[in-house]
């Protein structure tokens, strides 16, 4: 599988929690990336939404490859735009209906 490597901004997030405080001990690496990873869309979503989110993802839209899902749950797109933007070939494979669906999804799970 081409993705098992690949994790989420949210557990990047988690590692670096772990790691300590961005001012206690970290490299100045993992404090820029803290930043970073801090104003991005999932960057403080806790590990339990986002692994609802994938199981959503994985059981409502089984056409959506390994890497959109980890894109989901990364950007979590709040328009049509950014759906269109992680879907490959959308036009072929998800309905407007579908997409406000994945809108919605990711509202719904992330905002429990």
């Amino acid at each position: 599988d081409p993705c098992l490597g690949l994790i989420t901004t949210a557990e990047v997030m988690d590692m670096l929690r772990k790691r300590g405080s961005r001012a206690d001990g970290l490299s100045e690496g993992d404090q820029r990336l803290w930043d970073y990873l801090e104003k991005s869309p999932a960057g403080d979503v806790p590990l339990k939404k986002v692994a609802e989110l994938l199981k959503q993802l994985s059981e409502r839209f089984k056409g959506l490859t390994q890497a959109e899902k980890l894109q989901f749950a990364n950007v979590l797109p709040q328009s049509q735009v950014e759906v269109h933007m992680i879907v490959e070939d959308i036009e072929d494979r998800l309905s407007d209906e579908e997409v406000e669906e994945l809108i919605e999804l990711c509202q719904s799970v992330l905002s429990k």
